[in-house]
């Protein structure tokens, strides 16, 4: 092998090497780019779970949730006061048309009312409280799903908006929904009774009539 050989093979090496130098070079500044990318959105994604996490967290809500089981309480109570207030009056006519006022009969009902009444409170509160653990609930469903979102790109800005307008949108929905169930029937004992005070009484009538169609009618 000449020098002249010996020459071109050395420099092909060098070449070759600082080739191989410099790929790995560029490899690597590729590889660090990645991981800073990965970085900043691994950043960003904890970032946007944190501020949705904020958001259900914040003392707002937890006032939402105050007023929520507020209003419901409110609600329920105006409606078992109002119907306490019916069936007072109905079923205090019934007692006084069957000449059954101030009797042991008017104590019994008097004490059954107030007993379905106070029912009538352990249930508003119970469903009150009922109504807030499917509203709390839901948001949880929602944060999830939120956070999964935000896992997937979206960003903190975007993930505060959505995550105020479901949980205003969760809420909205809740209240009428727990009004509409009501308290059930309540006074439905109260109710009966009256009822049947009434029909007896008009039995009674029934019967009164049909001895006087027989009195006048024998007499004739």
């Amino acid at each position: 092998m000449t020098w002249v050989s010996i020459g071109i093979a050395g420099g092909q090496l060098l070449a070759s090497g600082l080739l191989g130098r410099s790929e790995r070079k560029r490899q690597r500044a590729l590889e660090q780019q990645a991981a800073l990318a990965e970085q900043e959105r691994q950043r960003q994604i904890e970032n946007a779970i944190s501020v949705i996490d904020a958001i259900y967290e914040s003392p707002a809500r937890r006032q939402q949730y105050d007023d929520f089981v507020r209003a419901l309480r409110e609600y329920f109570m105006t409606d078992l006061n109002r119907r306490k207030a019916d069936v007072d009056r109905e079923t205090g006519f019934a007692l006084a048309r069957a000449g059954l006022t101030g009797g042991s009969v008017a104590a019994d009902t008097a004490r059954r009312r107030n007993e379905e009444y106070l029912q009538g409170i352990l249930e508003a509160e119970r469903r009150a409280q009922r109504s807030l653990a499917d509203l709390m609930s839901a948001d949880e469903q929602s944060r999830l799903q939120l956070i999964d979102m935000a896992r997937s790109g979206l960003d903190a800005t975007s993930g505060a908006r959505r995550a105020a307008e479901m949980m205003q949108s969760t809420v909205s929905g809740a209240l009428p929904r727990a009004m509409s169930e009501g308290l059930g029937d309540i006074f439905s004992e109260s109710v009966g009774l009256a009822r049947r005070q009434r029909e007896e009484q008009e039995r009674r009538r029934a019967l009164g009539y049909d001895a006087l169609r027989q009195d006048i009618y024998g007499r004739g």
